[in-house]
């Protein structure tokens, strides 16, 4: 299907000319192939690549498979940064010599497979082994959160009894969900925000659960800061704290992996598997195609990401066509706007929001902000202040006897505390697993709804310990983290 595809994209790439009735003359339009937009499994394919059954596996660099003896364990993990940096990049020079050698030659042991892809390579502006995502989805929900809970449950680290506790805790968690979004791979999207603070409250005195939840933990972590709309500011230190959380998955998950060798368990090679190396890429593609969460539908984001694009393409010295004098009449002729574009912040306000801004976190409703319902907890604004607090709602009757709700607010505090090290400023009392604490504030109060703004919606439905007092504030969920590190000091 591709050569005929690849024609027509060639002739837009190079420009052709239209005659648009409504504008009743000939233009020149150019459209180059920029990226591809995706999150499947097949989309290797269109990179040359074989995908991560390839002794190559990697479609970004040239890192080996490992060569892992049953029962054997090895003394660090294999996809550690420094093996990332280390390894060759793939590239699309690469990909020419591959698609004119045949199928003796050893460039064939790099994981590249002929297959009617290498018509890409024909295209100017798209480069296979740069402008095609790492999947996230597969890497992430269904590859190592589905890892992670096929061992759970398949391999009797949980007795009958355990798993029914824990069966009983995310149904009674179900209707309290926020920030999953509504897309493909939900079930274990919702899993990775819940599981953590349920197993840590459930089974964290077994050893080997302990290591697991850890592991759970840090990729709730990485998921909460990945799965988000978008970063508008302190960009450096957002990539800095996902790299940060990468390192803690791989470290944790190779632990997790030597143990269950340790114990006898069936080797489930989680801590081995390609997705696993994958995850040190995420930051490349951060940084050159923004935030990967795909909240609602492809076409929201691929309209985002097209305006990036578009965008980048004309600050590099891209081209557009404008209409110039020519004798009594005008012509067509390309232009570059690479200056217009970077002085357009300045000259217009709006630009940078238009083609660079993100739409904040939102709950499953798709609204910017929940509506003011029944045990809501979040960040709300009263006055100018912002406060935890969850909402909740009751019937009453008025002084006419007619039925009424009545909202009440139980609000909750911080625990700070400067003695101790902190991830967050101010420093404040954490579990064990950088979930906030936080601590019932007086009692019921009953609230104006009108007077409340919902802020943000959070999750402080588990408790502490034995303690019904003491509850975390969940970081796990999509998008939490991050906005808890940014805006956490402006809570009271």
């Amino acid at each position: 299907m591709l050569p005929p595809i690849i024609d027509d994209l060639v002739r837009l790439e190079k420009g052709i000319e239209i005659y648009p009735e409504d504008h009743g003359e000939v233009v020149l339009i150019v459209a180059p192939l920029l990226l591809f937009m995706g999150d499947n499994p097949r989309q290797s394919q269109l990179a040359m690549h074989k995908g991560t059954s390839a002794k190559k596996f990697c479609q970004k660099c040239l890192i080996p498979s490992p060569h892992i003896e049953q029962g054997s364990i090895p003394d660090a993990p294999p996809y550690s940064p420094f093996d990332h940096c280390g390894s060759e990049e793939r590239t699309r020079d690469f990909l020419y010599a591959f698609a004119n050698v045949n199928s003796q030659s050893e460039l064939y042991l790099n994981g590249y497979i002929k297959n009617g892809s290498e018509e890409f390579l024909r295209l100017e502006a798209f480069d296979p082994t740069k402008d095609m995502h790492v999947e996230i989805l597969h890497i992430i929900p269904l590859g190592l959160t589905k890892y992670l809970m096929t061992f759970l449950w398949k391999q009797k680290m949980l007795t009958t009894s355990e798993k029914g506790r824990l069966q009983e805790a995310l149904n009674s968690y179900k209707n309290k969900l926020r920030h999953t979004g509504s897309f493909v791979g939900c079930d274990f999207k919702e899993l990775i925000q819940v599981l953590p603070g349920i197993m840590s409250k459930l089974f964290s005195d077994k050893p080997l659960a302990s290591l697991f939840i850890k592991a759970l933990h840090a990729l709730g972590c990485l998921s909460s800061l990945v799965y988000m709309h978008g970063v508008n500011r302190c960009f450096d230190y957002y990539i800095a704290q996902i790299k940060h959380a990468v390192t803690d998955v791989t470290d944790l998950l190779f632990q997790l992996d030597v143990q269950i060798l340790q114990k006898g368990f069936s080797k489930q090679d989680f801590t081995f598997k390609p997705k696993v190396h994958l995850l040190h890429h995420i930051t490349d593609n951060i940084v050159c195609f923004g935030s990967v969460l795909q909240y609602k539908t492809e076409n929201d984001v691929a309209t985002r990401f097209g305006k990036q694009f578009i965008c980048r393409h004309l600050c590099n010295g891209g081209l557009y066509v404008v209409e110039k004098p020519a004798g009594n009449g005008t012509r067509s002729v390309r232009s570059s706007i690479g200056d217009f574009v970077k002085l357009a912040p300045v000259n217009f306000p709006c630009f940078n929001l238009h083609f660079f801004g993100s739409r904040v976190n939102s709950d499953n409703s798709g609204l910017s902000t929940p509506t003011l319902c029944d045990t809501l907890a979040g960040v709300f604004q009263s006055n100018g202040q912002l406060f935890l607090g969850q909402v909740k709602i009751v019937q009453a009757r008025d002084s006419a006897d007619r039925m009424r709700k009545a909202f009440f607010m139980q609000k909750y505090q911080i625990v700070l505390n400067s003695n101790i090290n902190c991830i967050y400023t101010p420093a404040m009392v954490m579990d064990n697993y950088n979930n906030i604490v936080v601590l019932p504030l007086g009692g019921l109060v009953e609230v104006n709804k009108d007077d409340i703004n919902i802020v943000q919606a959070v999750d402080i439905h588990l408790s502490v310990g034995s303690s019904n007092n003491q509850k975390i504030l969940n970081i796990a969920k999509f998008g939490m983290f991050w906005w808890m590190l940014m805006n956490i000091a402006k809570i009271y």
